[in-house]
């Protein structure tokens, strides 16, 4: 049975909650020292809220349901994705991706495809990865990102990541601007902002980060 993907609400906090933090676990180890990984992901308490407070001020998040009704809560959520308005002061699009996860029982099955087509589609984005995370970035190639060369000290794990981009590509007999890309941008910003997405991501802190925003991924 496939999985159902749905956008999350509040009552799905704890799920996704043990989703976000158990796809740390599995992404991410041999890319984090193991201490620094062990801390970031041992307070689901912590981390469900995060995810009730993220999802109440209107970020947008997808979630992929199991297809097995019987499974405990930790297992309940087997991937989620997040998109919004760019949070970088030098946006490359005005559409991020903010976040894509999936367990990694799930990998390989093209669930991270559904997930990142259901959160961007097919528009210009970008997205920041570990830099280390060469199973990631070559999923990112493959649905038309790219390294723009922009790398950063990640200062939650700890380690470095970079920037990828998705550019408008431009139509035949275009004379070099792609208005309907532009129409797009505008139409996607003027939804987040009625959906209340561009809240957490204009109010977060800026201390110590040297994106100059509060990831609500992290």
């Amino acid at each position: 049975m496939e999985p159902v993907i749905r956008r999350a609400e509040v009552a799905d906090a704890e799920a996704g909650a043990w989703c976000h933090l158990l796809c740390w676990r599995e992404t991410y180890g041999g890319l984090v020292e193991p201490a620094v990984l062990a801390e970031k992901t041992g307070d689901v308490g912590r981390r469900t809220e995060k995810w009730a407070g993220a999802i109440e001020a209107g970020l947008v998040r997808w979630i992929a349901l199991n297809p097995d009704p019987s499974v405990q809560v930790e297992d309940r959520v087997i991937g989620f994705s997040s998109p919004g308005p760019s949070r970088d002061e030098d946006a490359p699009t005005p559409l991020e991706l903010y976040a894509i996860y999936v367990r990694e029982k799930w990998w390989g099955s093209g669930l991270g495809y559904r997930l990142l087509d259901v959160a961007i589609g097919k528009e210009p984005a970008s997205l920041w990865v570990l830099e280390g995370n060469q199973r990631a970035r070559a999923f990112y190639r493959r649905q038309g990102f790219a390294e723009d060369g922009v790398r950063v000290d990640e200062p939650f794990f700890g380690v470095p990541e970079i920037r990828m981009v998705r550019p408008a590509v431009p139509r035949a007999g275009d004379s070099g601007t792609d208005v309907t890309a532009d129409r797009r941008d505008v139409s996607w910003l003027k939804h987040c902002r009625r959906t209340g997405a561009t809240r957490l991501a204009q109010s977060g802190s800026t201390a110590g980060n040297p994106h100059g925003f509060d990831p609500p991924d992290r």
